[in-house]
């Protein structure tokens, strides 16, 4: 999904009528933002498995900190983006908006932030999940062990669960 939306980003971008327009370069402009922003959001989600599972965590340990904090930020910025969007998408025509290739372009970038919605939720989801196994395991005096983190974080591991 994301190479479609760059592709149909690149051919709105390089329409020479929309490069005349002001508030279409402006439009677009953000739009670019917003695809680093979901491009940025794709590459922090990456790491969210190795946080829910550190008994599986590769040689060059992620800093869970800083992903949580990543997403954190990303997230304001696509709502930002989002605001914005919506307040230059007043000053484009509606033919413009309503060209074929715009249109594409829009429904990429619907689908791709539906999908990253999904995914960050069921991620949401099996942290708190695994955070509300971990204070079971606590309040039933069972063992556990932490796992420390290069960044000082530590987090709660059940031992031998399987």
């Amino acid at each position: 999904m994301e190479k479609i939306r760059h592709d149909a980003l690149q051919v709105v971008l390089n329409k020479p009528e929309y490069k005349e327009d002001e508030n279409m370069v402006k439009y677009m402009a953000t739009l670019t933002e917003l695809d680093r922003v979901l491009v940025d959001t794709r590459k922090a989600i990456k790491d969210v498995p190795s946080i829910l599972n550190p008994t599986e965590i590769s040689t060059d340990m992620v800093d869970s900190k800083g992903v949580l904090d990543t997403l954190r930020r990303l997230r304001s910025e696509s709502e930002i983006l989002k605001v914005r969007l919506t307040e230059e998408g007043k000053a484009v025509s509606v033919d413009v908006l309503g060209d074929n290739e715009v249109q594409m372009l829009m429904a990429s970038f619907g689908v791709s932030g539906k999908k990253l919605v999904e995914i960050g939720l069921k991620m949401l989801m099996e942290i708190f999940t695994a955070q509300s196994y971990m204070r079971g395991m606590s309040y039933n005096n069972s063992p556990s062990v932490s796992t420390s983190y290069k960044n000082g974080l530590s987090v709660p591991v059940a031992n031998n669960v399987y």
